[in-house]
């Protein structure tokens, strides 16, 4: 099969397209045929060699996918050659043709959901998931900011709190995204690189703050969201990339609670918990993930360098040799998407 290699740590250029051995699954995993790979910056991380975890190399990079059961293991059940699913996590890495899984990993996919929204779940809605409702426990009527909300995460972010029943505020820092943070739900959106945008924030909660900050850029607001919450407000720090200043009597003067979180922490009646509920998501339409971009999975070079591009919106993914024509119909969304938000 094709797949995606790395041989040593490095820039874009040392993802290799090459020929590889196809795996075979033993008992308990399944062999998924992928027909589309979700691109998330902990990739990013993770081929630079700055993530903590580090893989022995050579390795297939990617966690999330979406394509069809080819083969099945010993010993399992619940599913069958030709089911339609979602990949959260791989044995092999989905950057490939297959991709090899436990069966815990593997999720139904509804019919009425493409291959390309399927490989938006895994990581992007699952922690958008476990930061609003397992980290900082919000609930319904309470305000939520979504602090980046036209990317992957942000997007899912914003569903999921307005599914809910919160009340969604969200920011971007251009008139495309802050668009597209309200074609997904928000309520209110700013431009986080306006001057005044935090006092516009707290206008529009008539001075009473923030309940709950999804927070995608620490490294940048985390001093400045703890300004702007409510009395014993939480923030979720779902992601960062470099230190940070904060005055900690703003905490102090609020009982306010700054909680992290990194997916792989989540356990696994935890992720069992956050998927059953991204599945009904699904199959009730209130999720609904935007694909940005779609690259083959030869050019996934350049899908790194887009994924970390400032702007980026919506979802980027990979189509493996051979399975370009199964994403036709999301070229279409995109540009019908596109075409909405002009």
């Amino acid at each position: 099969m094709k797949a995606i290699r790395v041989h040593e740590f490095g820039e874009p250029e040392v993802l290799r397209l090459e020929e590889v051995p196809q795996p075979q699954p033993a008992p308990g995993q399944v062999l998924v045929r992928m027909h589309a790979i979700g691109v998330n910056p902990v990739d990013t991380y993770i081929r630079a060699g700055t993530y903590p975890q580090k893989p022995a190399t050579p390795y297939i990079p990617g966690n999330d996918g979406a394509g069809v059961v080819e083969q099945l293991g010993a010993d399992v059940n619940g599913f069958k050659s030709g089911d339609r699913v979602y990949v959260a996590g791989s044995i092999t890495g989905t950057y490939a043709d297959y991709a090899l899984c436990n069966t815990s990993q593997v999720h139904p996919l509804p019919a009425n959901v493409s291959f390309a929204r399927g490989a938006a779940m895994g990581t992007p809605y699952a922690t958008a998931y476990r930061g609003l409702f397992q980290r900082a426990q919000a609930k319904p009527n309470e305000t939520v900011l979504v602090h980046g909300a036209s990317g992957g995460v942000g997007t899912a972010a914003v569903q999921l709190a307005r599914a809910r029943g919160l009340h969604v505020l969200g920011t971007a820092g251009t008139e495309h995204g802050r668009e597209l943070a309200r074609e997904q739900g928000a309520h209110h959106v700013f431009d986080h690189r306006a001057p005044d945008y935090l006092t516009q924030i707290l206008n529009t909660t008539s001075g009473h703050g923030i309940d709950v900050i999804v927070e995608l850029a620490a490294h940048v607001n985390l001093g400045k969201d703890l300004t702007i919450l409510a009395p014993h407000g939480r923030i979720a720090v779902i992601g960062s990339r470099g230190r940070v200043e904060i005055d900690p009597r703003e905490a102090m003067s609020r009982d306010a609670d700054v909680r992290g979180m990194a997916l792989p922490n989540t356990t696994a009646r935890e992720k069992a918990s956050i998927h059953a509920a991204l599945v009904a998501g699904l199959e009730n339409g209130t999720l609904r993930p935007v694909i940005g971009k779609e690259f083959k999975l030869s050019e996934a070079p350049e899908a790194h360098r887009a994924v970390m591009e400032p702007g980026a919106f919506g979802k980027i993914v990979l189509v493996p040799h051979g399975q370009r024509s199964e994403a036709r119909s999301q070229r279409t969304e995109v540009r019908d998407q596109r075409s909405a938000l002009t």
